[in-house]
């Protein structure tokens, strides 16, 4: 989840076919940054939690993808509770090479309330201090950028530093 209507869906099937069911939660339910936007009403909000708190306690366990989460829904239920992180595989120092350059990249959908106006602002800045660092930033965007992102980027003058590298899957990575 989310979406957490495919958690309502496993609980049905689970009682149905008595099965055992892990709930993968990519992100939190009702904690997610978001939810903030849509205004819920109290009793919204406490059917959500409800609803929430029913996952937790009808799965027979919990996958979550930080110790935060982790800790947060250890609170809620006694099922098992395992972190497992997004990210990559490690990769072996002596197969990694380094470039000259200055990289700053960022994984994951970059949207507009995500935008980092103020990195770009202080980027920018230090581009007309130090003029060398004109000639090794390089700034690499995996996943989806918003178009006010963009915008943003263009704002400040920083379009000739970044490649928008777009969504890569999982076996493209290696």
């Amino acid at each position: 989840g989310p979406p957490h209507s495919t958690h309502l869906i496993a609980s049905k099937l689970k009682k149905k076919h008595k099965l055992k069911w892990l709930a993968d939660f990519r992100d939190p339910w009702t904690n997610i940054w978001y939810n903030k936007k849509f205004y819920f009403t109290k009793s919204t909000l406490n059917k959500h939690k409800k609803l929430e708190k029913s996952v937790l306690n009808e799965a027979d366990h919990i996958i979550v993808t930080s110790n935060r989460l982790n800790v947060e829904y250890s609170k809620l239920t006694n099922k098992p509770v395992s972190t497992i992180t997004n990210g990559f595989d490690h990769i072996n120092d002596d197969d990694f090479k380094l470039d000259k350059k200055f990289t700053i990249s960022h994984i994951g959908s970059m949207l507009s309330d995500r935008n980092p106006e103020i990195l770009w602002k202080v980027l920018n800045n230090l581009i007309k201090e130090e003029k060398i660092l004109k000639n090794y930033l390089k700034l690499n965007l995996v996943g989806n950028v918003s178009f006010e992102v963009k915008e943003s980027i263009k704002k400040y003058s920083l379009e000739p530093y970044v490649e928008y590298i777009g969504h890569i899957a999982y076996d493209q990575t290696s």
